[in-house]
């Protein structure tokens, strides 16, 4: 009652959830729907801090609706805001490309990367994390030595090309969520019907 919700929890008959997940270093929430009256979809933001500080900040801390050029929502995946973008970044895909949409009163919605197969549908987002990216390094008990903290900049995408054969995009981003230059964009082939992929260290 302190701090009242942004969005009724509520969110009515016409949405469809495509995907949740967090974001913010974890303190976040984001459902991501698309509406079928409106035709936009819509990130629901929930915090966690409305729960420990319900005077200053609310549970269900804000919505933001935005529209993908051509884009059809059964055919969207979604990545949300990894524990590196504070601030709110979406990923989504739609088709060959996946776009970033910086998450504001209006949202901004920019291309991040387009696949050179036309015919190719990117089925799958997936960010790694802390737990993918440890190795052991000169000391083993020095826990500053053998975690990566770039992990949550490592975008990876899932490519279905359409013959029964599929691939993993793996993208290297930086702090404003953009591709980074110096790091290569690399794409793994060589596999049959693909559905799922995993990121792993190795020591």
């Amino acid at each position: 009652p302190a701090r009242p919700n942004v969005f009724d929890p509520n969110i009515g008959d016409d949405k469809i959830v495509i995907s949740m997940n967090s974001g913010a270093q974890g303190s976040k929430v984001f459902a991501t729907a698309y509406s079928q009256s409106s035709g936009k979809y819509v990130v629901y933001e929930m915090n966690g801090y409305g729960y420990t500080d319900p005077g200053n900040v609310a549970v269900c801390s804000g919505v933001y609706e935005f529209e993908l050029p051509g884009a059809n929502y059964n055919d969207v995946q979604v990545a949300m805001s990894s524990y590196g973008y504070e601030q709110g970044i979406v990923f989504v895909s739609s088709g060959n490309k996946v776009w970033k949409v910086e998450l504001a009163l209006v949202p901004r919605v920019t291309l991040l990367y387009e696949h050179p197969n036309a015919n190719a549908k990117i089925v799958k987002l997936k960010f790694k994390y802390e737990e993918n990216d440890r190795g052991y390094f000169e000391d083993p008990s020095d826990y500053e030595s053998y975690i990566s903290y770039q992990y949550y900049w490592c975008l990876g995408a899932l490519v279905d090309y359409g013959d029964n054969t599929g691939g993993v995009v793996d993208m290297k981003l930086t702090a404003a969520g953009e591709i980074d230059r110096d790091e290569p964009v690399i794409e793994h082939t060589g596999f049959g019907k693909v559905i799922d992929f995993a990121f792993v260290s190795r020591d």
